[in-house]
């Protein structure tokens, strides 16, 4: 141990056996900067000989170096002791042993160590020295990390969870906008409903169809179901029985059905499935099937079968 500037004996505010007493690595620091003190468990975490360090380290000008920037915010702290009596804990700093030319007992080349800065007073309360306790915190840091880490993860999951929501919840009413585009089913004049299908017709397509066409022939007590099959052009045997069943739900709620439109391809297809064809009426395009509808209106019940082409 040494004195400081002053004349005053590090040995007789805090005697050798004292210090290397401490659990923890501990540095005595005088006015001046200089490492003035320190514990046995300082020398073998470190792995230094005290006497290489005592007397000739100099943390305030090492501080003001290239290298010392890790050195700062225990500086600072160290003079805010000595010249205020404050005790601090400083943040945990990444000292690179490595570099240090130095290991610690883990024989971790890089470790955090935690200091706490706090003032050696005498018997009057001068302050002539200030003491740094060490501790090795890297695996709670490390751990620490993990934790931020982990979080980051969660919430980027959850910003991601979020979005998908949202686009699925863009996509339902996307599919429920092109649902109702795809089956628009129009009233072109009282007790007239009309069905435009474009594209292909599929069980779950055909099954919504025959929902909406039914909840409207029910509502508006339609006489007649126009379906205008212009836009299709060939449909294959599933498709023209979907076709039949709509037709025949619509003449069991007293409306007559219409086919308009009918390509050759979509007639063979009919008849391929043995399709009852007195049960509804087919026109050859949707003009002649108004015409129809506006000649045949009728008081009796809706949905009698009337043969024939027109």
């Amino acid at each position: 141990m040494t004195s400081n500037e002053k004349g005053v004996d590090l040995q007789q505010l805090f005697p050798q056996a004292a210090l290397d007493a401490v659990p923890q690595p501990m540095w005595i620091y005088g006015r001046d900067g200089v490492a003035a003190g320190c514990n046995i468990t300082a020398e073998k975490f470190w792995r230094l000989p005290r006497e290489h360090i005592v007397g000739k380290y100099n943390a305030f000008e090492h501080a003001e170096t290239p290298d010392g920037a890790s050195l700062r915010e225990l500086v600072r702290a160290v003079r805010a002791a000595l010249d205020a009596g404050s005790v601090e804990v400083c943040e945990p700093v990444l000292i690179d042993l490595g570099a240090l030319d130095v290991t610690t007992q883990a024989s971790k080349e890089r470790a955090y160590i935690e200091n706490t800065i706090f003032p050696l007073r005498d018997r009057d309360g001068a302050i002539h020295f200030a003491a740094v306790l060490q501790r090795n915190v890297t695996e709670l840091v490390e751990k620490r990390q993990e934790v931020e880490q982990a979080t980051a993860r969660i919430a980027a999951q959850s910003e991601l969870i979020a979005a998908l929501e949202a686009a699925q919840h863009a996509l339902v009413e996307q599919r429920q906008t092109i649902e109702e585009l795809s089956t628009p089913i129009i009233e072109v004049s009282q007790g007239v409903l009309a069905l435009p299908i474009l594209g292909s017709v599929d069980e779950a397509r055909a099954g919504e169809m025959m929902h909406k066409l039914l909840e409207q022939i029910a509502h508006s007590k339609a006489q007649f179901a126009i379906l205008d099959l212009t836009g299709v052009q060939s449909v294959d045997i599933a498709t023209a029985e979907h076709l039949a069943r709509i037709m025949k739900a619509a003449g069991l709620l007293g409306a007559l059905g219409i086919l308009s439109g009918v390509s050759p391809a979509v007639a063979d297809a009919l008849t391929s499935i043995e399709v009852d064809m007195t049960r509804f009426i087919t026109c050859r395009n949707l003009s002649d099937a108004l015409t129809y509808t506006k000649r045949s209106r009728r008081p009796g019940p809706a949905g009698a079968p009337i043969p024939g082409r027109r």
